[in-house]
């Protein structure tokens, strides 16, 4: 189970990460890299989940 889900359906659960939008914006490599186009929609991606607010990346 990935961090962000457990964090999900336990805001107290003990993960590596201070808090949900860390756990959420951490998966942002392909390959071993990280690419912009993933940190791009993971922002997204949590404008969507924390603030009701739909947008292009």
């Amino acid at each position: 189970m990935s961090s962000v889900l457990r964090m999900i359906n336990n805001p107290s659960a003990k993960t590596r990460y201070p808090n949900l939008e860390m756990a959420w914006k951490a998966w942002r490599k392909s390959q071993g890299r990280v690419m912009q186009g993933l940190i791009n929609r993971r922002n997204a991606e949590w404008r969507i989940y924390s603030e009701g607010v739909y947008e292009w990346w």
